[in-house]
């Protein structure tokens, strides 16, 4: 299910590939440091198949090595794990992969730094899994879940002003209230409404060296991730 299309479908800021919140955001995920989500991918025997695998999830620290252009972005690039300011943020999960597909089990939560337009905020996604095709440059898929309704309202307002809302034909407070109407999971224990709503994200992810160091400890070392 994915109820937050059904939300935003019909909204002209939001359809691909000319809508401005999809440009905006795209440029954003791969501009802002801030943003920058990575998975590592361990235990792995075979690229095409394996059993099991575990996935850890980190928010690196660097920007991404692109081309001349400066708008592709290239593998081969390496990110440093952040252990300060990103610790809360990690995350642990067991998979597989089937036919060079990597398949995860859901975990209980995900928190996904968003910032658009240079304001910081946050997604949260429940029960959050993956499915990625794997290649030895990157990765392509999604990541499904149930999005916290407060947050992804939150982080909505908070990055764009009226002034941008209004520019993409979205109405803050309509867009409020079909989320409500369409949440399908995890309802408030005294009042039965839901309070997370199914949704998917298209990614494409592109291959980096890991460089794993905590402070004070002198450890570092690095390994291939996405």
């Amino acid at each position: 299910d994915n109820e937050v299309y059904r939300a935003v479908g019909c909204v002209i800021g939001f359809r691909g590939p000319d809508g401005v919140e999809v440009i905006f955001q795209d440029k954003a995920i791969a501009d802002a440091k801030y943003n920058r989500m990575m998975i590592e991918i361990t235990g792995v025997d075979d690229l095409e198949n394996d059993d099991s695998v575990t996935v850890n999830l980190y928010r690196g620290m660097d920007r991404l090595l692109t081309d001349a252009t400066g708008l592709n972005i290239m593998s081969g690039g390496t990110q440093r794990v952040d252990y300060r300011w990103g610790r809360d943020l990690m995350r642990k999960m067991q998979g597989k992969i089937v036919d060079s597909t990597l398949i995860t089990e859901p975990i209980p939560d995900m928190v996904m730094p968003w910032m658009n337009l240079g304001v910081p905020s946050v997604h949260i996604f429940r029960d959050m899994r993956l499915q990625l095709n794997l290649t030895p440059d990157g990765a392509t898929g999604l990541v499904a879940g149930y999005a916290d309704i407060d947050s992804w309202y939150y982080q909505l307002i908070r990055n764009d002003s009226t002034h941008h809302l209004s520019n993409r034909q979205i109405s803050g407070i309509s867009l409020y209230k079909a989320l409500r109407r369409l949440a399908d999971a995890y309802p408030d224990p005294e009042t039965g409404e839901n309070t997370a709503i199914s949704t998917a994200l298209d990614v494409k992810m592109t291959q980096v060296f890991i460089t794993h160091s905590t402070a004070g400890d002198g450890m570092a070392g690095e390994t291939g991730g996405r």
